[in-house]
């Protein structure tokens, strides 16, 4: 998607001053206060280590023991990096100064400038916009009252983000969404929903962070007049109701069942990633937009997804005996993009595994059939992990032949004397 401008949606003071007061910038502001006209840096472009002790008593920040420089104080990193996203510190050559903090203070259009431009980081505006910040963000923005618990929004990034089931990956999930809201919290976008929180993990979003889920969704708004190819490629990657809180000037401009048509019409072509994009869009778009399922609801091959889809809305659809073994060319196909190499490689086994050696040859000539133009790729490497299944199948039978059979007693030799 690149790199996102985001322009505050309202300028109030009201929402100025809860900027300004927020932890992180109030922090940030204390931190450049201090650094006032110059601090000389490091060549690493850190503070000296006496300056980041003076700092760091300035800021009520306690110190290590043994401080070498400013990356053994990682309480300072955080305020560092906001104070100078914010602009309240300039870089330059190898000092540091205080900048901007008349104007970010006392005008309300700059400080809210200043909060958008240090939280923009905290989401990848500057970079890649981050799916699973924004989902937060978004299910906060949707939920009533603006309320929503910790453990629900965790819930939202797994679904929206499905991952292996392993606490690896899981665990990385969940501590991205807890970080999200921690970045929502710091920024006084979000405050706990109650005044005791602490058997109580529900926040709720602040005026400030409506304003900021206006802004940020406004800023990522697709264009009404955008073409199918632009739309799909937007909200690939992206959860459900971020693609959908960013398509509506799009879906606006036309009727439900015209936007799912353009959607499909463009999928039966695509390839695999943003055939799937705009599959799964067009699902979210609604029922009524059925009309436009049924006219693929005949068609061999893509058709697939219309009657698996029709079928899920309760209508009576005719399958093709087919479908199911296009359904599974396209499952490996699209792991394959967005999964790493070990998961597909399980779900290529896994597939071999479920056919035994007397239908395999039906099960690959079924896929080959399916019309799924990833279908020779895919069954190729079926067949590969089939011969591997039963090559290690036939090893393990001989290993445990060997072990079972009767050993032979060996003679002693006569003893001569």
């Amino acid at each position: 998607m690149g790199v996102v401008d985001i322009t505050p949606s309202v300028v109030t003071s009201e929402l100025a001053d809860a900027a300004l007061a927020s932890p992180a910038l109030s922090r940030a502001l204390e931190l450049a206060r201090w650094i006032g006209d110059e601090k000389e840096l490091t060549a690493s472009g850190t503070l000296r280590p006496a300056d980041v002790a003076e700092a760091c008593r300035a800021l009520g920040i306690e110190l290590p023991p043994d401080l070498l420089d400013g990356a053994d104080v990682p309480e300072l990193g955080p305020v560092w990096e906001v104070a100078r996203d914010a602009g309240f510190i300039t870089l330059t050559g190898g000092s540091v100064r205080a900048s901007g903090l008349e104007d970010g203070t006392t005008s309300p259009e700059a400080a809210l400038w200043s909060w958008l431009r240090a939280l923009a980081p905290k989401l990848d505006l500057q970079e890649e916009p981050c799916g699973r910040c924004l989902t937060v963000l978004a299910e906060l923005a949707g939920a009533a009252d603006g309320i929503a618990s910790t453990t629900e929004l965790m819930d939202a990034v797994r679904s929206a983000f499905p991952t292996p089931d392993n606490p690896e990956d899981l665990g990385r999930e969940l501590r991205h969404a807890v970080s999200a809201v921690a970045n929502l919290l710091s920024f006084a976008a979000a405050v706990p929903a109650v005044e005791e929180p602490e058997d109580d993990d529900r926040v709720r979003l602040t005026p400030l962070g409506r304003m900021l889920a206006e802004t940020v969704f406004a800023a990522l708004a697709i264009d009404p007049a955008a073409d199918v190819d632009t739309v799909v490629a937007m909200v690939t990657g992206l959860p459900p109701r971020v693609s959908t809180l960013i398509a509506r000037p799009w879906l606006a401009m036309r009727t439900p069942t015209g936007a799912v048509r353009e959607l499909l019409g463009f999928a039966e072509s695509a390839r695999t990633r943003k055939r799937t994009a705009a599959v799964s869009f067009a699902k979210e778009i609604g029922p009524e937009t059925a009309p436009a399922w049924r006219e693929y609801a005949e068609v061999p091959g893509f058709g697939a997804y219309a009657r698996e889809w029709l079928t899920q809305l309760g209508e009576d659809v005719a399958g093709d005996p087919l479908d199911q073994a296009w359904l599974t060319v396209e499952a490996i196909s699209v792991a394959a993009v967005s999964l790493p190499p070990e998961v597909v490689s399980d779900m290529i086994s896994s597939a071999a595994r479920q056919s035994d050696l007397s239908n395999l040859p039906t099960m690959l000539t079924m896929l080959r059939e399916s019309g799924h133009p990833d279908a020779e790729r895919v069954t190729e490497a079926i067949g590969k992990a089939a011969s591997r299944a039963r090559i290690a199948a036939d090893t393990a039978r001989l290993a445990t032949a060997v072990r079972t059979q009767p050993r032979a007693k060996k003679k002693r030799a006569k003893r001569k004397g």
